[in-house]
């Protein structure tokens, strides 16, 4: 298979809509209604902690109404996601080769685990 060199910032949104570890489930399905988007990086500071997509988000609906207010984004993140530098081409990871990579714009591509 020929690489293909694909700068990773013509697929990516420079200035992303984020969240934060304690939004809620509600908060998350607003953000993404509210901006058109289906994934949402989760920050800690400045730092890509992880993703959470909108099925992500749909799959805690069936939750009785008292327990999904219990629940955060914390604790349906996808965590250590894949970053790269928009500066980069995709081809620079191998791991796009093998699996499904959500890409994030992000200023500092080391993600937090944690």
């Amino acid at each position: 298979m020929l690489p293909i060199h694909v700068p990773v910032d013509e697929f990516t949104t420079p200035d992303p809509v984020t969240a934060n570890e304690d939004m809620t489930i509600d908060d998350l399905r607003y953000l993404m209604e509210e901006h058109g988007i289906r994934h949402l990086p989760v920050v800690r500071g400045d730092t890509v902690v992880g993703v959470i997509s909108d099925w992500d988000a749909r799959l805690v609906l069936g939750l009785a109404s008292a327990e999904k207010l219990h629940v955060r984004a914390a604790d349906i993140v996808a965590v250590a996601p894949l970053t790269v530098r928009a500066v980069g081409c995709a081809e620079q990871s191998e791991a796009h080769r093998s699996r499904l990579v959500r890409f994030v714009n992000s200023p500092h591509p080391t993600p937090a685990f944690g």
